[in-house]
């Protein structure tokens, strides 16, 4: 797997394979980066090359990446703190992964927003800050997948209104009508993903009808994002807007710009 470490051939090279054998190579440094980062529950970014921290000099070999950094004291999970890691790995995130990894970190309950936020501020002339600070205002918290946090980038980054709230539950009364995703409560408007799973499972497919139906009788407009709507980015945010403008928005339309079209139209990665 790397220079002098070898794994039986049926063994599955997943991370947990490849993240033990570059640890008999590093002698025991921490991992940092997007490799600090699956440590604590986030998959964002590619497995290789992995990345590691070190008080020495800087060194890249066979797959692995040592990343100097003077402060090792406190990591867990052999990896450095969630903020450091999500730092380190803001040099090489895009806008939309970065703030994907801080609101995983957050949903997995590693750190907080006022953590991050206090880390990045308390931070200067460091690899990867500028980007930080590009994606910090946009995390959220309360946020339960990812493609839930790039749903609401898509439709923000193209000018529409940012969510009142997320995962907000929504009452007729004293009626429940539904959790939503995210909810412009001026317009009264809920937008959801919906993952491949609510239409494979015949089940769970007639509750997500009665739920639709259930927010329409409450006055709710409602909207449903699925993977096959990802792949028309620019449909998904005028339909949004249309059905924010019918709420009452008044507010410029969406904005397709050179910057919107290279994260949610040449992504590859948006496309998993």
């Amino acid at each position: 797997m790397f220079r002098g470490v070898y794994v039986c051939a049926d063994v599955s090279l997943d991370f947990a394979t490849y993240l033990d054998a570059a640890r008999l190579v590093v002698a025991g440094a921490p991992a940092t980066h997007v490799t600090g980062l699956r440590c604590y529950g986030v998959e964002v970014g590619p497995i290789l090359p992995l990345h590691f921290a070190s008080a020495g000099r800087e060194t890249e070999r066979d797959g692995i990446h040592v990343i100097r950094r003077m402060r090792l004291a406190w990591f867990e999970n052999g990896a450095l703190s969630p903020e450091q890691c999500w730092l380190d790995a803001c040099l090489d995130l895009d806008l939309v992964d970065a703030v994907i990894a801080a609101d995983w970190l957050i949903h997995n309950e590693a750190t907080t927003l006022e953590r991050l936020t206090t880390f990045v501020e308390a931070t200067d002339n460091w690899e990867g800050i500028r980007n930080a600070r590009l994606a910090l205002p946009y995390v959220c918290e309360k946020v339960r997948s990812p493609r839930e946090t790039a749903t609401r980038l898509m439709l923000v980054l193209a000018g529409l209104p940012e969510p009142d709230e997320c995962n907000l539950d929504i009452y007729d009364g004293d009626r429940f009508v539904g959790c939503g995703d995210l909810v412009w409560l001026a317009y009264v408007l809920v937008t959801e993903y919906d993952g491949r799973q609510h239409a494979e499972d015949t089940k769970q497919w007639n509750h997500d009808l009665d739920r639709v139906e259930g927010f329409e009788d409450a006055g709710w407009r409602f909207y449903r994002v699925t993977n096959r709507r990802l792949r028309a980015p620019r449909q998904v945010v005028r339909r949004v807007y249309a059905k924010l403008v019918a709420g009452g928005y008044a507010g410029p339309e969406p904005v397709f710009d050179e910057p919107w079209s290279r994260l949610f139209e040449r992504r590859p990665a948006y496309t998993r």
